[in-house]
């Protein structure tokens, strides 16, 4: 009887431990903050009169299908309704936006932590700053 004791409490622990970890975000290794694209979307968030919701910004030269992979191992991956993965932009270029869900909510309105890993980063609405660089855009809300 102690040993399924035992056994019960262990896997409580293991249980309680997995839902600790559960939506934690991790920097893509290698990746670095974008200090000034943060600033901005802080900025764009303040503007839109959306509460609470913070926006963090990384950049990284390595290709999407990597930071995709990286974040395929921590995080549900969630596909935007009526959007693929890939389409083009008026400028003729291709854009690739994947987006990952790390605290188990359903859909992204829902969620308070989700990343979108996109590549080229585009930091502006007007398409005027296009980077060739995969942006990894964290928002998170209180």
């Amino acid at each position: 009887m102690k040993s399924g004791a035992i056994w019960t409490t262990i896997l409580a622990f293991f249980m309680a431990a997995a839902g600790l970890w559960a939506g934690e975000f991790k920097p893509y290794p290698g990746s670095v903050l974008d200090q000034k694209a943060t600033e901005k979307a802080k900025i764009m968030a303040a503007q839109s009169g959306v509460e609470g919701v913070m926006g963090t910004v990384y950049t990284t030269e390595d290709p999407i299908e990597k930071v995709e992979a990286f974040y395929r191992n921590l995080a549900k991956e969630y596909e935007m309704p009526g959007i693929g993965k890939t389409r083009k932009l008026s400028t003729g270029q291709e854009l690739r936006q994947i987006f990952f869900i790390f605290d188990g909510a359903d859909d992204l309105a829902s969620s308070k932590l989700w990343i979108m890993v996109q590549n080229p980063y585009i930091a502006d609405q007007k398409l005027k700053d296009i980077r060739n660089v995969t942006a990894i855009v964290i928002t998170k809300r209180q």
